[in-house]
């Protein structure tokens, strides 16, 4: 009788367990967030390239982020859900005499490849190619002549 209570009470004590077990949090997949969903948020511009190497100061340079100023380092972009964004110059402000925040719009082509930003002052639209998007970092890829040079320049933005 006692082997039989024991048997009753061991097989209770497996279930909970399983169900315990089945409904657990572990076992439902996070969602993916979409490149929209990546990249809403706020960004500082965090390291940049350039390739070929781009003359600064009679010196050939590829890391392009050591020749900026800290007033250009401190920059914050804000992407909004709606497709706007917002450009702040930073606590540092280069320019006393520039807005403080600059506005405009933001959208992704369908393949989600090209980010493109169209400054509302200027109107005039800028593409940027993503190389990666994560939730945390993204890093655009964009091009600049100069002197008759194709530069091409990797810039990261970290999330804060």
């Amino acid at each position: 009788m006692m082997m039989k209570q024991f048997a009753k009470y061991m097989f209770v004590g497996l279930m909970a367990t399983s169900v315990l077990v089945a409904c657990s949090k572990d076992d439902d997949p996070e969602p993916v967030p979409t490149s929209t969903q990546k990249l809403v948020g706020t960004w500082v511009t965090t390291a940049v390239t350039v390739e070929p190497a781009k003359m600064h100061n009679g010196t050939p340079v590829t890391d392009w982020y050591s020749t900026w100023d800290p007033c250009d380092k401190d920059d914050i972009w804000t992407f909004i859900y709606d497709g706007n964004y917002e450009f702040n110059n930073g606590p540092l402000k280069c320019q006393p005499l520039n807005e403080q925040i600059q506005r405009g719009k933001w959208q992704l082509n369908a393949d989600e490849t090209i980010l493109t930003l169209t400054d509302s002052v200027i109107n005039l639209p800028e593409d940027r190619t993503i190389k990666q998007l994560y939730s945390r970092e993204i890093i655009v890829e964009y091009s600049e002549f100069d002197n008759k040079v194709l530069y091409i320049f990797n810039e990261t933005l970290t999330k804060q």
